[in-house]
């Protein structure tokens, strides 16, 4: 199979297997010597964002590689900026590799909250404004780290660690964003491990998915609350909205167009909000109930999902839901399933019912 993007900042065409199916973003390909992973950019997709040239250590990439960001793998002193990542790396067994994170103060994961603790982890401070000095002092082989539009590279100055930009999380399907597990594995030397993960993830998350489709009720699914006015959504493209259809559920905005979060008024959320039969909500730091939300906002009330008791919550300050399910996505979607179909037998794994 032959690698390249069309359009504005085309590269070369790189010849070899394509490893990845279900990723829009992602573009793995086996050359042989070494793997050639082409990042897109999410705001122009005619743009390749990044492309790595990622090879073994010990080893020499051969005169006609291509150009591009050049890891040696694996990867042993890198600094990871979301927390969403540090899962992955752990599951890859390669979680000794991380030696500074960002938002420290974010992370539940108990082995780098323990290596945070006796310093052999480095708190490089805000993911969206790290202190360099800090990412200096560790030196890194290579940063993880995600970009965002008009942010696109952290540009760091002094470090010698390549940046890679992990744009996984504007994927339109929770399978295509799972499948940069390849990625991480390539860059952690266990693609095998990596490989045989994703692909019970995708068998988890079809058979799930499968049986929700023969589903006769689909309930209406909001999600989130107001903050400071505003009420963000999951646009209607995003891979939140996707697995809610997946899971048997009817998303209130599947026709919205966007793939991120759309941000909008509490009255505009009750306007089509107020019929939803089941209601999904974040929490940080304590655990949602029935009176607090009605506390928080009166509005809540006129929520059909709060009159009929089926409100959930998950308080992300001790759930490993972060950490876990953008590269497991069908342990979230089975949460879903069961919330959206509590007649079916099983557990919540991440999700409680709100009383």
């Amino acid at each position: 199979m032959t690698s390249c993007v069309s359009g504005k900042g085309a590269m070369e065409s790189v010849h070899g297997d394509t490893l990845t199916k279900h990723a829009q973003l992602l573009t793995l390909v086996d050359a042989g010597e070494y793997r050639v992973a082409d990042i897109l950019n999410p705001w122009d997709t005619t743009e390749v964002l990044q492309r790595l040239v990622i090879y073994p250590a010990g080893t020499e990439l051969p005169a006609d590689a291509p150009q591009g960001v050049r890891l040696e793998t694996p990867l042993r002193n890198t600094v990871v900026m979301s927390s969403v990542h540090l899962g992955a790396i752990d599951e890859l067994g390669a979680i000794k590799a991380v030696k500074g994170v960002a938002d420290a103060s974010y992370i539940n994961m108990p082995e780098i909250v323990a290596r945070l603790s006796d310093g052999k982890v480095a708190d490089v401070g805000s993911s969206m404004a790290p202190t360099i000095e800090k990412i200096v002092m560790v030196n890194p082989d290579a940063v993880l780290y995600t970009p965002y539009e008009g942010r696109t590279s952290l540009e760091l100055k002094g470090t010698n660690g390549q940046e890679i930009a992990m744009a996984d999380w504007m994927e339109g399907t929770p399978l295509g964003r799972a499948e940069w597990m390849l990625l991480i594995g390539q860059l952690y030397g266990e693609p095998v491990k990596a490989r045989s993960i994703y692909d019970n993830v995708v068998k988890e998350y079809e058979n799930i998915s499968k049986e929700a489709s023969d589903v006769d009720y689909r309930p209406l699914v909001l999600t989130e609350k107001s903050s400071d006015g505003i009420w963000y959504v999951p646009g209607g493209a995003s891979y939140m909205a996707r697995m809610i259809e997946d899971a048997g559920g009817l998303y209130l905005w599947r026709d919205d167009t966007a793939s991120g979060s759309v941000p909008l008024s509490v009255e505009q959320v009750l306007d089509r909000g107020s019929k939803a039969d089941v209601w999904l909500v974040k929490t940080y730091g304590y655990d949602l109930s029935r009176d607090n939300l009605a506390s928080e906002n009166p509005l809540y009330k006129e929520i059909k999902a709060f009159s009929d008791d089926n409100v959930y919550g998950v308080d992300t300050s001790s759930s490993m839901l972060f950490e876990e399910f953008p590269f497991h996505p069908e342990r979230l979607l089975l949460d879903y399933y069961l919330m959206f179909h509590p007649e079916k037998p099983g557990e919540l794994r991440y999700y409680r019912h709100a009383r």
